[in-house]
């Protein structure tokens, strides 16, 4: 028993020296805009390392989804020529990768594995999105409003967009405060259908020309994308637009400087409410005065002639 023992701490033993550890960075995210004009280059993920020398074999993969296999493009042995096995890619400094003529089909997982002479592996992954700036029809997105003859409603309107770039950059709709509107995007428009504005869209309330009316923000925007990182930082303010809808609450001679406030709402409303209970209440006595005028009239004689009657 005991010498069985003693053969199964030097298998372990023996295990735990050759089994290779791995160690596996977070994954970075490249995006490469066409528009650009530019190569694209691969760096050495390890490349910071003071043991950059102590490796066997580094290697480049390549796949074009999570369904996908991964396939060669770079091979390289320690002290030997590297070989590259997949067509526009060339090797870039020490171990980096270079495609000076990208297209959409290059973007997908890149894998970089580096193997250390102590049989420790090294892997790092690159998502590289080759991307293209979406373009304008017109001038600028521009947020419009118009009302439908048939169904009267409120249409809501920003476009309109030429092509919406690669990968496709989605527009939205929003109202501040609130959020994002479900609305559908067609013919290079984002378009929704509303009902006439509630006052749960009240933005804020102000005193304009003798009036007060609350104001409603919608903004038109363009989401995070890969292709909106394309667009130019100079361009960008033309890929925004917002429409502010104004609605007359009511209308008064003699308005107080400050903003309408929830207290003096409720404080108009309790008046409004005992004004009208005291105009129901003189309508009902002006209206019932008579009767009790003709009764009080009756009486009066009834009781006088019961009085001549009796004897003296």
């Amino acid at each position: 028993m005991k010498s069985v023992g003693i053969l199964v701490l030097v298998i372990c033993v023996f295990l735990c020296f050759e089994f290779e550890e791995s160690t596996y960075s977070a994954l970075s995210v490249l995006t490469h805009c066409l528009n650009s004009n530019e190569s694209v280059v691969l760096m050495d993920p390890f490349s910071n390392e003071d043991n950059t020398s102590d490796y066997l074999k580094f290697t480049w993969y390549y796949r074009k989804d999570e369904s996908g296999s991964f396939a060669v493009i770079m091979e390289k042995m320690k002290n030997k020529t590297p070989s590259v096995w997949t067509q526009g890619w060339n090797l870039f400094g020490e171990n980096g990768l270079e495609l000076q003529y990208p297209t959409y089909a290059h973007t997908g997982m890149y894998r970089a594995v580096k193997e250390r002479q102590s049989k420790e592996t090294e892997t790092s992954d690159i998502n590289l999105i080759i991307a293209e700036a979406p373009t304008l029809k017109t001038e600028r997105l521009t947020l419009t409003n118009w009302v439908d003859d048939k169904t009267k409603r409120i249409i809501l309107t920003c476009g309109t967009i030429d092509s919406r770039g690669i990968p496709p950059v989605d527009i939205f709709l929003m109202i501040f405060p609130g959020g994002i509107l479900n609305s559908n995007y067609q013919d290079g428009n984002q378009t929704i259908s509303l009902y006439k504005v509630s006052t749960s869209d009240v933005v804020n309330i102000t005193k304009v020309s003798e009036k007060y009316v609350f104001t409603t923000r919608y903004l038109c925007r363009l989401k995070e994308s890969p292709a909106k990182n394309c667009i130019p930082q100079s361009e960008l303010p033309k890929w925004a637009d917002e429409y502010i809808e104004e609605n007359i609450i009511f209308k008064s001679k003699h308005i107080d400087e400050e903003p309408l406030d929830e207290t003096n709402i409720l404080l108009m409303a309790t008046t409004i409410c005992v004004v009208a209970t005291l105009v129901v209440a003189y309508v009902l006595y002006a209206v019932m005065s008579p009767e009790k005028k003709k009764k009080s009239n009756r009486l009066s004689k009834g009781t006088l002639s019961h009085f001549l009657k009796q004897p003296t």
